[in-house]
């Protein structure tokens, strides 16, 4: 069985992988979106949480845009509260660009790992 953390993480994982590969060859569009996937599967933990908003973070940083730089403080703090609180909402991608209360329809291939991983909790 294990926890929802370490069911989960070997998927975050993956996604920050492909994230990492994709920026290293100059696709930084693309790889964000590996960020936001992360970020829908590992929300439910407060450290994949916190891991993936850290590393939108360093992304906006490395972008020098300040709106996605000061968006991920925020969204840090938020991530904060909303885990510890009441929960993140479901689908929700991580983005500066996006409301952080609302849900979002879930990917196919996301929405079958939630699953999987929240049939073995």
């Amino acid at each position: 069985m294990g926890s929802f953390y370490e069911n989960m993480r070997p998927y975050v994982d993956a996604e920050i992988a492909q994230y990492s590969e994709l920026y290293q060859q100059g696709d930084h569009s693309t790889s964000f979106i590996h960020l936001e996937n992360a970020h829908v599967l590992g929300q439910k933990s407060v450290f994949l949480h916190l891991k993936v908003h850290f590393l939108m973070l360093k992304w906006g940083i490395k972008q020098k845009s300040l709106f996605d730089t000061v968006g991920q403080v925020l969204r840090i703090i938020d991530a904060l509260s909303l885990v510890l609180i009441k929960g993140a909402p479901e689908g929700n991608i991580g983005s500066s660009r996006t409301c952080p209360f609302r849900g979002r329809p879930i990917a196919s291939k996301l929405s079958i790992i939630l699953k999987t991983v929240s049939d073995n909790n």
